[in-house]
């Protein structure tokens, strides 16, 4: 799927839930890298930790790469990449 493919926001919002799901992808993705321990949840380990972080330092395009989800999500992956920095 590319960017172009989800309906802009405001129109007949049949990608609502493409977002929604992409969005949950992002708010794990942050929560096992950077959350608390509890947050992570009992099956995040130091090795998915490091996936997640990895995800998140990844500069692939390709579809599941944090620069996709970005991309489809109308979010500046640069800006996102800088907020997390400054935790």
């Amino acid at each position: 799927m590319r960017p172009s493919q989800l309906p802009k926001r405001g129109t007949a919002d049949r990608g609502y839930g493409a977002r929604r799901l992409l969005a949950a992808v992002l708010d794990r993705a942050l929560k096992d890298a950077f959350g608390p321990g509890e947050n992570r949840g009992a099956a995040c380990t130091i090795a998915e930790r490091e996936r997640a972080i990895e995800w998140f330092n990844d500069d692939g395009r390709g579809p599941g790469t944090f620069r996709w989800v970005c991309a489809l999500l109308e979010l500046d992956a640069g800006a996102v990449r800088h907020s997390m920095n400054r935790r």
